[in-house]
């Protein structure tokens, strides 16, 4: 697929349809979203978006049911390793019910939360810090509405939810670290795209 023609059929579903997904699709998904492409340096690494000042404030969660080699839970990944790490235990339908909309993640494949660590950037750029960071997250999740597709799902972002809850799911304070940002990927189903 070229990439104008990711670009002009990209879609965001409404609803999803049951389907799977391999180790392998997992792994490109997360590479391409947040992955690592060079080490400048020894102190600084490159990443598939750009960040301001190569900082990274955003971190990249993912709510994932269980599958053929991972729990069910919620997991970090790691760049640098290209790894997932084990957060916590809250299924796909406890990030669900943070939201007004818990019928949209019904049959998703992956839940990406995009976080934002706001200490990592404030003190080089002061008040432009959040601007910057929510720049960043953009960058981010345009990577995974794109890189998603290689394997033919499809992707909805979602800004609406509720803060604290999914804050609090999450265990995060709020105020340091931040969830901006979901993004729902899977099958779609087949009349309900946007």
């Amino acid at each position: 697929m070229t990439l104008s023609t990711l670009f002009a059929t990209r879609r965001s579903p409404e609803a999803f349809a049951f389907g799977r997904f391999t180790t392998q699709d997992l792994a490109n998904w997360c590479w391409i979203a947040a992955g690592q492409t060079a080490t400048v340096g020894g102190i600084y690494e490159g990443r598939t978006y750009p960040s301001g000042g190569a900082l990274f404030p955003c971190d990249l969660f993912l709510a994932l049911d269980a599958g053929p080699d991972w729990d069910a839970g919620t997991y970090l990944y790691q760049s640098s390793t290209h790894e997932l790490v084990l957060m916590g235990r809250e299924p796909i339908t406890s990030v669900a019910e943070t939201t007004p909309q818990a019928e949209l993640f019904e049959y998703s494949a992956v839940v990406w939360i995009i976080v934002a660590s706001l200490w990592r950037n404030r003190f080089k750029y002061g008040q432009r810090a959040l601007r910057f960071t929510m720049i960043e997250a953009g960058h981010m999740a345009q990577n995974i509405c794109l890189g998603v597709r290689t394997s033919g799902h499809e992707a909805r972002c979602v800004g609406g939810y509720y803060d604290d809850e999914l804050a609090d799911l999450l265990h995060f304070d709020s105020l340091h670290e931040v969830p901006i940002y979901m993004i729902v990927s899977g099958i779609p189903a087949t009349t309900s795209l946007t």
